[in-house]
């Protein structure tokens, strides 16, 4: 039973989130999944079967937490390792891949921030998950590259900026 609720919850997402939606579908998988995770726990009857199923649950549920975080943050930090454009410079502004990264990160911050993520565990969860991929890749990017971001005019964002406003997350 639990795994057939788990498939319809997974076919009903596809067909309601569009492909430009992914990141919320996921969203909508997590949430979802990690109620009936959390009823199952809370349930006074625990049989076999529940108990077995218990762990196949869990395990989706990190499935479905790296999807998301591959679908909705990957693109925000892959700005930091993308190699510059082969346009000669004069035909182009200048490449930057900070300003990039900090554009891309400011428009997927303002979108999910406004997402719902009811259970303080899982947001506690989803949040730290976020907050150990971007800020481990940007912090690596200004130790890499020796950018000083305390310098004035080099960034608008910091590692410790960043972390503070990931931690704002699926307030709704």
């Amino acid at each position: 039973m639990v795994r057939s609720l788990e498939e319809q919850l997974a076919t009903n997402s596809q067909s309601w989130f569009s492909v430009d939606l992914q990141d919320l579908r996921f969203l909508f998988l997590i949430n979802n999944c990690y109620f009936i995770f959390q009823e199952l726990q809370a349930s006074s009857q625990w049989h076999l079967a529940v108990r077995l199923s218990m762990p196949d649950l869990a395990r989706k549920i990190d499935d479905y937490i790296d999807c998301y975080l591959q679908v909705s943050w990957a693109p925000v930090f892959k700005c930091l390792q993308a190699s510059p454009p082969t346009t000669p410079r004069c035909f182009t502004r200048y490449y930057s891949p900070l300003r990039k990264f900090g554009a891309r990160f400011h428009k997927t911050y303002a979108v999910q921030k406004l997402w719902k993520v009811p259970d303080p565990e899982m947001r506690k969860r989803l949040r730290k998950a976020i907050v150990d991929r971007v800020v481990l890749v940007f912090a690596r990017f200004l130790e890499d590259n020796n950018i000083d971001v305390d310098a004035p005019g080099v960034a608008t964002l910091t590692p410790w900026k960043v972390e503070k406003m990931l931690g704002e997350l699926f307030e709704g």
